[in-house]
């Protein structure tokens, strides 16, 4: 779509069955597409029509939502069928997970600012939805709720506007467009639909969204007042009208400047923001040397950590998870003929399937599936 010619031009995709999330790489102007149906990621380049693939295996479930950082040159999702937040390093193809266990909370959208190295995630519970900020290398000590009342799902989807200085957020459930600063502090009601969105996208002054079921992009002003009406532009879509995705494509910009972009930052894996600076992380099964730059297979695992058979270490609660997070899938074998062996300071939940911290039992929160770690409590804590 060019937006000031308002116009389209179509690219057909024989290796795509259905889109379930767009991102742009503003340093190659490449597109970025997630497969559904396929569970794969493919990169498009919009001049040639060549395509090649980024991600796909058993290891990719429902990607919800993508979004490029151009300075570190990473991929960011959200996977709502793993539930968790992971990234790939576009330099190296080497891919961590920032954010799992979460203590049943699906992830729904990923929106990225750069410049502040700061990470929102928008989260479905199994009583609220709500928008959380963190810093990009997904440490949960920076984890800060931004916002949570009124905001119902299941679709949610997050746009940065690096103008204002905000997040914007399309609410299915709601039927409303709003906006927050990063902080958290001020939230604004810009727009009340009389349908159920699916995207946002935010391009300088104007608000783009597509809606369930319609074959039409919306757009209006941002600054303009909640009664002035909005426009539209029928796209010609006949099928796929319950996922229309929205990415912008941009200028190109240089990220030569960072220092993840020279030599991938000294990290010999993933090169990732945090704040205002780097760190070097490193992917699944590998640890961080104390050089902070260089990753290694560690030679034995750690108190509360199961070692697969290819020599990498995961934490032991997600030994029998009914997901395989060993290479090889081996967590997940003769799951039915053993109980989890849980470390010092953890509970095993009775049905086997989970370990749970301590502090966990008796809390009045079913931590365990099955609820074990709430049963025999002589009382519950005020």
């Amino acid at each position: 779509q060019r937006l000031g010619r308002l116009t389209t031009q179509p690219v057909h995709l024989t290796n795509v069955y259905k889109i379930g999330a767009l991102a742009y790489d503003a340093l190659n102007g490449h597109v970025l597409i997630s497969d559904a149906a396929e569970k794969k990621v493919i990169s498009l380049n919009p001049m040639t029509g060549e395509t090649y693939i980024l991600l796909a295996g058993q290891d990719i479930g429902r990607i919800e939502g993508m979004e490029v950082d151009p300075y570190g040159h990473n991929l960011y999702w959200a996977d709502g069928e793993r539930q968790t937040v992971e990234v790939l390093s576009l330099n190296t193809h080497k891919r961590k997970v920032l954010l799992h266990d979460l203590g049943g909370e699906t992830p729904l959208d990923v929106a990225l600012v750069p410049d502040d190295g700061l990470m929102f995630v928008a989260l479905m519970g199994p009583k609220v939805v709500h928008i959380d900020r963190f810093s990009m290398d997904g440490d949960l000590k920076t984890r800060v709720h931004i916002a949570d009342k009124n905001v119902l799902g299941p679709n949610v989807a997050l746009a940065y506007d690096k103008h204002v200085h905000h997040i914007f957020w399309s609410d299915s459930g709601t039927g409303n467009i709003e906006a927050v600063d990063i902080d958290g502090m001020e939230r604004t009601k810009v727009r009340e639909l009389y349908h159920s969105p699916i995207d946002i996208a935010v391009i300088e002054d104007d608000i783009f969204w597509t809606s369930f079921g319609s074959a039409k992009l919306h757009w209006v002003n941002k600054y303009e007042d909640m009664s002035d009406s909005s426009k539209s532009l029928l796209l010609g879509l006949t099928q796929g009208l319950e996922s229309v995705r929205l990415a912008v494509m941009t200028e190109l910009v240089s990220g030569a400047d960072h220092i993840c972009q020279k030599n991938n930052g000294g990290c010999s894996h993933i090169c990732l923001l945090s704040h205002n600076k780097h760190i070097c992380a490193c992917p699944f099964g590998m640890v961080l040397k104390q050089d902070g730059v260089t990753c290694e297979v560690p030679v034995h695992c750690q108190v509360g950590q199961y070692r697969c058979n290819t020599g990498e270490c995961i934490q032991v609660s997600l030994r029998c998870n009914h997901r395989p997070d060993c290479p090889h899938g081996d967590d997940e074998v003769d799951c039915k003929q053993i109980m989890l062996s849980c470390a010092r300071g953890m509970f095993s939940c009775h049905d086997g399937e989970k370990c749970v911290d301590h502090t966990k039992r008796c809390d009045g929160v079913w931590d365990c599936q099955d609820g074990s770690d709430e049963q025999g409590c002589s009382h519950m804590g005020c």
